[in-house]
């Protein structure tokens, strides 16, 4: 059984879209589970997302700047939600046992919520995502999938319904295939098998 997540997908689909912005250097990494520092912006996102799960679990509190404003009306549409769910799922595709992981941000109701807190943002940057479809795999009981994105200066959603993406299913396919035809299979058996 070989570990999947939404990350090494993502990795993939950004190093091998014409129109993504990835690196095959920067799968490769991934795929071999190099770890990398955080940048910046990463180090933004995780206490933009632990400020706004410290106020809907502990009531925490923000000052008045223009992002404690984001945070704060974020926390309440994320209200009553349960923050940092675990979702597993045994799959097989292309005759490969799969263990697929995630980690949802917020769920409440048949609602998975993603805080994201971006540097720069165009409406549908997430349509191409395998985080939605992933997500929705994980969740089967998910009606709705909502990425709240702050870019510094506006606050967003962008919202995806199970119908309105492809299933994480064919992707996987196509990621497998991938592996097969450029002899990368060994590395991800290598470094996905779970044990």
């Amino acid at each position: 059984m070989y570990r999947l997540t939404h990350s090494l997908l993502e990795s993939w689909r950004r190093a091998t879209d014409a129109d993504a912005a990835g690196t095959m250097e920067d799968f490769i990494q991934t795929l071999r589970r190099v770890p990398k520092p955080q940048t910046d912006a990463m180090l933004r996102g995780v206490k933009f997302e632990n400020e706004i799960t410290d106020i809907v679990v502990h009531g925490g509190r923000v000052s008045k700047g223009v992002e404690d404003k984001v945070i704060l009306s974020f926390a309440r549409k994320v209200a009553g939600s349960t923050p940092q769910v675990r979702a597993e799922k045994k799959v097989i595709v292309r005759n490969k046992p799969l263990y697929l992981v995630g980690v949802a941000d917020f769920v409440r109701a048949g609602i998975i919520y993603d805080t994201k807190r971006v540097s720069r943002y165009e409406y549908g940057k997430y349509i191409d995502s395998t985080q939605h479809p992933m997500y929705f795999e994980l969740f089967p009981e998910a009606r709705r999938f909502d990425y709240l994105i702050y870019d510094g200066q506006y606050a967003y959603t962008e919202t995806y319904r199970p119908n309105e993406c492809r299933p994480i299913i064919e992707t996987i396919g196509e990621f497998l295939d991938y592996l097969q035809d450029t002899c990368l299979m060994p590395t991800y058996e290598q470094y996905w098998e779970e044990r």
